[in-house]
């Protein structure tokens, strides 16, 4: 959340101090948060580490809001003026984002057969070893995760192109969760990361990420990389 404010905060006040901030900030999340594994799934992150609420699982969404932030981050380098040259800190950002995607295409689909990605990748709330991974396919995270794919294939077409097939398979999931009254169905409890059990009520998390799906893909069509 603190890094696209950060990044947005240089070109607001003409202070380029703001957005080498956010990087900052950025590699020290990963540093404290990037899952110590050499598994298939290594680049994700786990949800919580301190003293309080920790949870070390690793959790779809807190990994989409994670890869959506450092999204916004690149695209502020790319796109101001006085950062539209550089090359070491968007690499690095790239390098972060793509981790995740990796991480998440290596998790897999959920167990339960919607296309989505499982709520806990790897874990639960208790850890990376608690089975099983996952209790059900989460709409929100999902939709999250096509996001950043579809952004970075505008922001990066080069070393993005390999993603577009299984966004779109991400982005077709997501939508057959779409309720007749527009509600995003199976999501992850916006409330209670613990609930094991899907959110059906209308989560506003959910309806944000799905709109933030909708209008990357949207982005990418009209760039003409989708």
């Amino acid at each position: 959340m603190l890094t696209p404010a950060l990044a947005y905060y240089s070109p607001a006040t003409q202070n380029i101090q703001y957005i080498q901030d956010a990087v900052k900030q950025a590699t020290y999340y990963r540093q404290v948060l990037q899952a110590n594994t050499t598994a298939s799934w290594q680049g994700l992150w786990v949800h919580i580490v301190g003293p309080q609420s920790a949870t070390y699982g690793v959790w779809l969404t807190g990994n989409g809001w994670a890869a959506l932030g450092m999204v916004r981050v690149l695209a502020v380098m790319t796109n101001w003026s006085r950062t539209a040259k550089w090359t070491t800190q968007p690499a690095l950002i790239k390098k972060y984002i793509y981790e995740i995607l990796d991480g998440c295409m290596a998790a897999g689909f959920s167990p339960d057969g919607t296309g989505l990605l499982a709520n806990y990748l790897v874990g639960d709330s208790s850890g990376q070893t608690a089975k099983p991974n996952g209790n059900f396919g989460d709409a929100t995270g999902t939709a999250m995760i096509a996001s950043v794919a579809y952004r970075m294939m505008v922001l990066d077409p080069a070393g993005a192109k390999g993603y577009k097939t299984w966004a779109n398979k991400l982005r077709t999931a997501v939508a057959a969760q779409v309720k007749s009254n527009g509600y995003v169905n199976q999501t992850v409890n916006p409330y209670d990361w613990y609930d094991t059990t899907p959110y059906t009520s209308g989560s506003p998390e959910g309806q944000a990420a799905a709109v933030l799906m909708a209008t990357a893909y949207g982005a990418c069509v009209s760039a003409s990389r989708c």
